[in-house]
């Protein structure tokens, strides 16, 4: 006689185990990310139901054979996440048996038991890995429960001598409705981001007690289908426009401060970084970066968004749109990145808000135009070594300088509400030889800066039904205890801080009186000073304010 003896599980179970730890070594090189939310697949099921080993035995000396294969069948499941890496999971299989016993006489017997069990069943599967880790391999462990449809039959099949076709059938078939419950642990392999393959291994409790002979191990090796949405790592609360209307002139003031404000949240589950990238089309010098912030699970930050202007955005010559485009980077052992758009308005390169604090940046000491006219005109004064009156011996010709050239006071136009307020640069008005009070005060702090003389703007809002102006203050470098050397009027002159830490007597000069001289301008200046700010208390209420040009 001779006989082969198979052991399907023993080789089934090492085959799974030889392809795991070849995708494992793989999938530790190549990182495929978190898995989709949904997803349905097939195994194909080892689940020793009869108890009794797989076997193949013939006996060619008694013509007899044996073939018992055992607790072979499949499973279609469907999988969806509930929560972070909770997923439920809905399985229904096939487990099939069969042993056949073969007695090749004269009576040709031959006997067959099939059992089968269809397991119906329900669970919850938790994904054991941070979703955080770079790699193929998901390990997941698994609980459920639910209803097994078990079905038994035994049959003897004998060949009758006295027909040659005839034969005798008898046989029954039982079936039988149980609950159970299963835990398991098994393995998700990412072949790409919507396909894996999968390993998984159960124990079966059946009728909800132990050593039941239907309780057992079940191996299964498949492919999964996944769609829907990946595990999100975090989420942009919110995109808030800080700045919508660019003004040109203010270009390096937008270089320090936020044109958006981004609330990104940490959903993951663990720590992580976000870097925020941002860029203005057309009018960005290079891309801005915030660098990485760390941001705690499930906490919120607000974080910056920045744009570095080139100088293109100066040549702007009426208002057009522009898209700021904005790029979220998540960061924690891989990546995500969610990108946003925003449209914001490019006003012309003359344009004004109205807010005296950014007038300062139409004020242009370093331009050729009037580092040449200054230079001109203090080349050829008589300044002796150390003499205390320099600077404002300079302010003064400067001032004439200004009258010798013609330049002209015009009023502002009445301007819609709906339209920018409209300066000119200190070179354009030096062109046009006219200006309102803000073009006549940008171009005389523009000269005097180019020297090195500190300004101050003095912003008058408007009082008693009357429109609001703009004048100057020029620091004399003086210390209060010379200022008679100025004025023995003390109405005349401002004792105010210089920013170096002392105070210094400061001229106020009505610049709009350009036309009728130094000295004319400069009492009206003081007559304005004296009046709004000591008198009627302008400064202390808030009406009235002085601004440094820095």
């Amino acid at each position: 006689m001779r006989s082969r003896n198979i052991n399907i599980q023993r080789k089934f179970s090492i085959l799974m185990l030889a392809v795991s730890f070849a995708l494992i070594f793989n999938a530790a090189l190549f990182g495929q990310g978190m898995t989709r939310s949904t997803g349905i697949g097939v195994r194909v099921n080892f689940w020793n139901i009869s108890g009794t080993p797989n076997r193949i035995v013939m006996d060619k000396e008694n013509d007899e054979s044996y073939v018992n294969i055992n607790g072979v069948g499949g499973t279609l499941y469907f999988f969806s996440r509930a929560y972070d890496r909770f997923f439920l999971e809905l399985n229904m299989g096939a487990i099939a048996s069969v042993e056949s016993e073969d007695f090749l006489r004269e009576d040709e017997e031959s006997r067959s038991k099939v059992k089968v069990a269809i397991p119906i069943t329900l669970g919850l599967r938790y994904d054991l890995l941070p979703t955080h880790l770079t790699t193929r391999v998901q390990p997941y462990a698994s609980f459920g429960g639910g209803f097994y449809w078990i079905q038994e039959g035994d049959m003897l099949t004998t060949d009758l001598e006295e027909e040659e076709d005839d034969e005798d059938f008898d046989g029954t078939v039982e079936y039988d409705f149980q609950t159970g419950i299963y835990f398991g642990a098994g393995t998700n392999l990412l072949i790409t981001d919507w396909a894996a393959l999968n390993f998984d291994i159960r124990y079966h409790i059946t009728e909800l007690k132990l050593d039941d002979k239907y309780d057992g191990f079940d191996f299964g090796m498949g492919f999964s289908f996944m769609w829907g949405k990946k595990r999100e790592m975090f989420q942009v609360q919110d995109v808030k426009l800080v700045v919508t209307d660019i003004y040109p002139a203010y270009y390096q003031f937008y270089n320090t401060y936020p044109i958006a404000l981004i609330t990104v949240k940490n959903i993951s589950g663990y720590p992580m970084e976000v870097n925020v990238r941002s860029r203005l089309s057309n009018y960005s010098l290079r891309g801005h970066e915030s660098g990485f912030i760390n941001i705690d699970k499930g906490e919120s930050k607000d974080i910056p968004v920045m744009v570095i202007f080139s100088h293109e955005i100066m040549e702007s010559p009426a208002n057009a749109p522009a898209v700021l485009d904005i790029e979220v980077e998540g960061r924690a052992g891989q990546t995500a990145t969610k990108s946003f758009s925003a449209q914001i308005t490019i006003h012309s390169r003359n344009a004004w808000n109205g807010d005296t604090d950014k007038l300062i940046y139409f004020v242009t000491p370093a331009d050729e135009t009037i580092l040449e006219a200054s230079r001109s005109v203090v080349k050829n004064l008589d300044l002796g070594a150390g003499d205390q009156l320099e600077s404002f011996k300079k302010a003064q010709a400067l001032f004439e300088y200004l009258q010798q050239e013609g330049i002209k006071y015009q009023a502002d136009p009445n301007i819609p509400f709906y339209q920018d307020d409209r300066v000119q640069y200190a070179q354009e008005t030096l062109k046009w030889g006219s200006g309102d009070c803000d073009d006549l005060t940008v171009l005389y702090s523009s000269l005097l800066e180019s020297l090195g003389i500190r300004t101050a703007f003095v912003d008058i809002q408007v009082l008693a039904g009357e429109m609001a102006h703009l004048y100057l203050l020029f620091d004399t470098g003086l210390e209060p205890d010379k200022a008679e050397l100025i004025s023995s009027n003390d109405k005349r002159y401002v004792i105010r801080n210089s920013g170096r830490g002392k105070k210094t007597v400061w001229i106020p000069v009505e610049t709009t009186l350009v036309a009728s001289g130094f000295e004319q301008a400069w009492n009206h200046g003081a007559q304005s000073y004296l009046q709004e700010a000591v008198l009627n208390n302008g400064l202390a209420e808030g009406w009235m304010k002085i601004i440094d040009v820095q």
